[in-house]
Formats: C-alpha cells, structure tokens, sequence
C-alpha cells in the first residue's frame, strides 16, 4: 500500500474530523498568490479584519507585509502580536494579531496536502496545517509499513523545506 494511503490520508482525515477545513491539492495554488508563495490569501485578510477590527485595506497591507519576511524568528514576533502599524481610523500604530489566542473558536484551521511550492529547488510537503491562512506546521508523512526507519530521512525533507521555502 503507498504512503498516501497509510499515512497521509489517515493523517488528512483524523484533522478533518477534529474540525479543520480542507484544501484539496489542485485547490491550492489558486488560494495563493502563485506557486512561490505559502500564505493563503483570502484567509489571511479576511482573519486579519476579523481578528483585529480593520478595513480590508490594511488588512491586505498586512498581507503584504507578510509576504516580504524570510526569516523565522522575525515571522515569530509577528505570530505573537510584536507587529503593529498605522490604521486610518486611528493616530497611534495598532497592534495587529494574525491569531486570536484568547478566543480560539475566532481563527480558521485549514489542512492542505501535497502542496507544491516552486523555489529555486521546488518542494511537495505531504500535510501543511494552517491557521488563518498561515502555514504553521508541516507533516512529512512517512509509510508505517515500511522495514526502514524513515525518521531521519522526514527530519531530512522537514529542514530542507525550512531552507528551500
């Protein structure tokens, strides 16, 4: 039996039955800003107006933004709310959060598979886990069947994906 069948797709549908949304493969390009990038366009603004309060305008400012961090740890900050800007209503920057930590029922989760990411070396996770339109964890799914110990090769493909994405 192949690793889809054992591993990725039980995977998918234990996610789906605690909740989350899915994103099927060949849907997932179109909700990205093309194959280079990784956020989710229209969860991510619509989250950020939701969330915080603001006009789709800054929200696809934010977006923006977004789009322009490569380094982790800066994207971190963010996650937990270290990022703030000027909003038209308001004279002093606003705090802008990408996750409702307080009301958790107020963010969306989406799980996608096989999500194609073109780079100057192309990568294909199995599971990407989002929410709000964030990627947050990726799953490397792996056969259970198989005599060899694949950890190491799916720890392998997880720090490549961290470089390559």
């Amino acid at each position: 039996m192949s690793e889809y069948l054992l591993a990725e797709k039980p995977c998918v549908d234990e996610l789906i039955a605690l909740g989350w949304q899915w994103l099927k493969p060949k849907d997932n390009e179109l909700a990205r800003d093309g194959l280079n990038q990784v956020i989710l366009r229209k969860e991510c603004i619509a989250s950020i107006q939701r969330i915080n309060g603001v006009d789709e305008e800054t929200a696809r400012a934010v977006y923006s933004d977004l789009l322009h961090i490569h380094d982790n740890q800066q994207f971190t900050k963010i996650l937990r709310g270290e990022y703030s800007r000027t909003v038209p209503t308001q004279r002093d920057k606003k705090t802008i959060y990408l996750i409702d930590f307080k009301d958790i029922s107020n963010n969306k989760f989406t799980v996608t598979n096989q999500l194609y990411v073109e780079a100057q070396k192309s990568r294909i996770p199995d599971v990407v886990l989002y929410v709000n339109g964030i990627p947050l964890v990726v799953i490397e799914a792996k056969n259970p069947l198989s005599g060899k110990d694949k950890n190491g090769e799916a720890f392998d493909q997880i720090k490549q994906y961290e470089r390559d994405i």
